[in-house]
């Protein structure tokens, strides 16, 4: 069996990278993250993603357009806005 493939990271509200290598962040509106893998996965990875702290005290990230390059994620306040103060902190992995 294949090791598992991990890249993980946090990312800051403003959409630069706080941690993490083997991604970049593209440019989007706050509380939006479009997350591209440097080396694309061999299929669309299992991906693990949390809201920080924003101005509220409660953030929930949703994610779309999955695939083995990359992800969008998006962290909401609790009203389902999004959040242009929370930063992004994710896992992607894949065998």
């Amino acid at each position: 069996m294949a090791a598992p493939r991990i890249i993980r990271g946090v990312v800051n509200a403003d959409g630069t990278i706080a941690s993490g290598v083997g991604f970049t962040v593209g440019p989007t509106p706050a509380g939006h993250f479009v997350i591209a893998f440097s080396s694309a996965f061999p299929a669309a990875p299992v991906v693990i993603a949390t809201g920080g702290k924003g101005a509220t005290d409660h953030t929930f990230t949703n994610y779309d357009s999955l695939a083995a390059t990359g992800v969008d994620v998006y962290v909401k306040n609790s009203l389902g806005a999004l959040d242009s103060t929370a930063p992004l902190a994710f896992v992607a992995m894949a065998v």
